[in-house]
């Protein structure tokens, strides 16, 4: 057991290590590269100037992030319309000073987020005091959000109080809390659908009434014109994004999903075709779900799921993974399940390896996240704080 302490310890300070060298380099050159933060720098902006019906027009775009931020690579703003607003303080100080702003509400956020989960981690001090945090800040997901200054922290903020919320019998309360991220609705609605299979009707009520809320702000922020226009935008990441030009426009290629969609797109490409491809996807996705509908309730089981279906995610979309891969780790350690801990702490290292090894491509994520999702246990227990004693968990290891 010394030996295993001693070896997590190891990989732990390798992991953290990369987070700062990441973490450093990255900033240095967030200001002046742009970043991913331009197009929500620029949509805050709109939202800020009255111009929100123009969220979507990809020309102005161009013409204001070149002119508000810097000449470069432009980024359309692909998210429901109200997630803007959280933006346009930001929009108030020019770019520079905004991203570096918004990378100290990230790190906040990270921060917050890990504290208000510690308690449900604290078994995992009997593999050493230093695993609880290290499950948030050694996860390199979290260092490329950061980076990007991208929003994926606020979803990994959202979910951990939406967990909290489901853990103290606030099922509604936890679905209007996690419906708030439907900024990435492409993750909230197989997590809601999977509810709805479950039969958890409070938390789906919940989650509906808060997106229906979020999509009457979006409508009020954008409008009808620039409603339409994201269904379009949509329309052309999901099917059109399989053509090269599509691509480039949103900066987004299947190799860089750590997803099915990643996985199925980038090895089928070159063998079957696209249309052979798609369904392909779908009738996995379907497989997946169906398979995770027979599971006990689990929103860690849930979030695993929706990494796994979306259509759409990059590796900082990953961040969010912190919480179930905490609660999985827990759960192998409390039932002293060696392969469940193994495989939870491969997909921990993932990210870094494939960073290192193979920057860019993030495909091969998706299969042992599949295998994490049908090795764990969750007819899964929701593990509560209070249940599981520190001294008990030492004794059965």
């Amino acid at each position: 057991m010394k030996a295993f302490r001693l070896a997590l310890f190891a990989v732990f300070s390798y992991l953290l290590l990369l987070q700062l060298v990441v973490c450093i380099d990255g900033l240095v050159l967030g200001p002046k590269d742009g970043a991913d933060l331009r197009q929500l720098y620029t949509a805050g902006y709109l939202a800020r100037t009255g111009q929100g019906s123009n969220l979507y027009n990809y020309d102005l775009e161009i013409q204001l992030q070149n002119k508000i931020v810097r000449p470069g690579k432009p980024l359309p703003f692909d998210h429901l319309a109200y997630e803007a607003l959280l933006f346009a303080p930001f929009s108030f100080f020019k770019y520079s000073t905004a991203y570096w702003l918004f990378a100290v509400f990230n790190i906040l956020l990270l921060i917050s987020a890990q504290r208000l989960f510690r308690p449900y981690l604290i078994s995992l001090e009997s593999l050493g005091k230093f695993v609880p945090e290290a499950i948030f800040f050694c996860f390199l997901p979290a260092s490329v959000a950061i980076i990007l200054g991208q929003d994926s922290i606020l979803l990994l903020m959202l979910a951990v109080l939406a967990f909290i919320a489901l853990d103290k019998g606030r099922d509604f309360e936890s679905g209007i809390l996690l419906s708030l991220g439907f900024f990435k609705f492409q993750f909230i609605l197989p997590i809601v659908l999977l509810f709805l299979l479950w039969r958890k009707w409070r938390f789906v009520f919940g989650a509906a009434l808060g997106g229906f809320g979020v999509v009457c702000l979006s409508a009020w922020v954008a409008g009808m014109v620039g409603m339409k226009a994201f269904f379009r935008t949509m329309v052309d990441m999901s099917v059109g994004l399989s053509g090269q030009a599509q691509r480039v426009k949103f900066a987004t290629f299947p190799s860089a999903m750590p997803n099915l969609r990643g996985f199925i797109d980038t090895v089928g490409d070159l063998h079957i075709s696209i249309r052979a491809i798609q369904i392909a996807i779908v009738i996995s996705t379907l497989l997946v779900i169906l398979f995770a509908s027979r599971l006990k309730p689990s929103l860690p089981a849930a979030i695993l799921v929706a990494a796994l279906v979306s259509y759409h995610g990059l590796l900082h979309d990953s961040t969010w993974l912190a919480l179930p891969l905490g609660m999985f780790l827990v759960e192998a350690v409390a039932e002293n399940n060696l392969v469940l801990g193994i495989c939870d702490l491969l997909v921990f290292v993932c990210p870094a390896l494939l960073f290192q090894l193979w920057g860019g491509h993030y495909f091969p994520m998706a299969v042992p996240l599949l295998v994490l999702l049908f090795i764990q246990k969750s007819k899964a227990k929701e593990f509560r704080a209070a249940s599981i004693s520190g001294a008990a968990i030492v004794s059965k290891v």
